[in-house]
């Protein structure tokens, strides 16, 4: 019997773009080589051996964490709404 590959689940040979966009823009992930499982682990061997990388990972996550939890999403959908409404009503007034 074959082990499954990743490109068996349907993923996207360029990688899952919503972890490429997190790792992009919060750097706090390791974007692990898909189809090399030795690549991967010596990747993380490496991350395991420069402990301020491994700091900077942690840090990262904890204020992704603190800006993607379920108060602070719910504070900015919130001023979306509030704003777009006041933009509503601003044009209603005017048009």
């Amino acid at each position: 019997m074959t082990r499954p590959r990743v490109g068996d689940f349907g993923w996207p040979p360029g990688g899952i773009g919503y972890v490429l966009e997190r790792h992009a823009e919060e750097k706090a992930t390791v974007v692990l080589p898909r189809d090399s499982v030795r690549e991967a682990a010596q990747l993380l061997a490496s991350i395991d051996g420069a402990r301020e990388q491994l700091a900077a990972l942690a840090r990262n996550a904890r204020l992704a964490a603190a800006y993607h939890s379920s108060d602070n999403w719910y504070k900015r959908r919130a001023e979306w709404t509030v704003d777009a409404f006041s933009r509503h009503v601003h044009a209603g007034a005017t048009g």
